[in-house]
């Protein structure tokens, strides 16, 4: 009786051992494709594999290990969508307990276009045909695979004149070329196939440098008062072919005193033109002036004579060392403005003070410290100097 259920034990074991088994790999045709397309479903069947079998899978996206998989008795490696999807290589290496076995299996985009990306700049051009932008575009599949094989091309409009040209290929971009216009204006540009269009792509093109110009005075009178102010214009500035400059583009104007000395000021363009104000100065005499745009463009010289504003001025002494100037009285008659600068020198024209008008006079007082060194002294105000003898002398009442 105990052998009896012994052995029952021992063929329980052994029928429940066979059940355990994986079951044995049916010999199956190999079918191991060199190509695919992505998002298909990809599976490597290899004759004389087992249950141990390890499959290594690896492309540009990283790499993996795969167990076989059994299907109507039959064992096949099933290759994840995360590596089917993607276009490339994809290498394989088969490794049975005594063998190994490698290759590779080229993966293609799919044929549907989802998106078209695309880069377009840069978006400020110079007018002219030396300045371009470059527009690159991507076809790209649902997996967002670059599709190579689908041709495209670009629709770009400029001044009510539109054109559509092939994109060209090379290292799986496609790209044109968009050369600057002479005139300035937008550029509309978009790339395109039967189906899919990318978004309006927009470059600017702006003047190019300016080219020299000239420039005009306009001033309110012609006299040197040291009061009023000229207004300084320049001609349109345009660059060579035409356009106005962008506004905002910076002109210095300079004038030239008959000494050397230089007046500047400084104007922005606005509609082409560049204006600037300069205070008339006190000296009479022909002054040059000349604008630039910074190392750019200028302007020539022109010349303007500023009259005498003064026919002549008296000097009074007050008292010991005390002078008054004046009434100095301007083209018409009138006062000179408050402020007016009256300089004082010496017998060898060595400065000794200056003084500013009031009402028309300026009243000045000579420092001790010249008594001793100068028989006479020089007065001078808007261009007109008089001589004053004995300066320090005091007169007996």
């Amino acid at each position: 009786m105990r052998k009896r259920h012994f052995s029952l034990l021992l063929i329980s074991l052994c029928f429940l051992s066979f059940l355990q088994q994986p079951p044995a790999a049916r010999s199956t045709k190999e079918h191991i494709p060199s190509s695919s397309v992505a998002g298909q479903a990809l599976q490597l069947h290899f004759s004389g594999i087992s249950v141990e079998s390890r499959l290594l899978l690896q492309n540009s996206y990283g790499s993996t290990i795969l167990k076989p998989q059994i299907t109507a008795g039959t064992y096949h490696f099933q290759v994840p969508e995360f590596m089917s999807r993607k276009m490339g290589i994809l290498s394989w290496k088969l490794r049975n307990a005594h063998s190994e076995r490698s290759g590779n299996i080229l993966i293609q985009a799919a044929e549907n276009t989802r998106l078209i990306e695309s880069y377009f700049g840069p978006r400020s051009l110079e007018a002219g045909t030396g300045d371009h932008a470059m527009l690159v575009a991507l076809p790209t599949d649902d997996f967002d695979n670059i599709q190579v094989q689908v041709p495209l091309s670009s629709e770009e409009f400029f001044k009510d004149q539109s054109e559509e040209n092939s994109l060209k290929q090379q290292n799986q971009l496609q790209w044109k070329l968009v050369t600057a216009r002479k005139k300035t204006g937008k550029v509309y540009l978009a790339a395109k196939n039967e189906s899919v269009q990318t978004g309006e792509l927009v470059a600017e093109i702006y003047p190019a440098r300016p080219v020299d110009f000239s420039v005009e005075i306009l001033p309110p009178h012609p006299y040197a008062d040291g009061n009023s102010v000229s207004r300084l214009r320049t001609s349109i500035l345009k660059d060579a072919f035409g356009n106005k400059v962008s506004d905002g583009t910076a002109v210095t104007f300079i004038m030239r005193e008959p000494t050397g000395a230089m007046l500047k000021t400084t104007g922005n363009s606005v509609d082409g033109y560049a204006t600037a104000e300069i205070l008339h100065p006190e000296i009479p005499g022909k002054y040059q002036i000349q604008a630039f745009v910074e190392e750019m463009a200028k302007s020539g010289v022109i010349d303007f004579e500023f009259r005498p504003v003064l026919k002549g001025f008296s000097v009074q002494k007050l008292e010991k060392r005390q002078f008054q100037a004046g009434p100095l009285r301007s083209f018409l008659g009138q006062l000179v403005s408050d402020g007016v600068t009256v300089e004082v020198r010496d017998s060898h024209s060595q400065f000794i003070l200056k003084a500013q008008t009031k009402d028309g006079f300026a009243t000045f007082e000579l420092p001790p410290a010249h008594a001793s060194q100068s028989k006479t002294i020089k007065i001078s105000v808007l261009g007109k100097t008089q001589i004053q003898q004995n300066p320090y002398y005091e007169k007996t009442k």
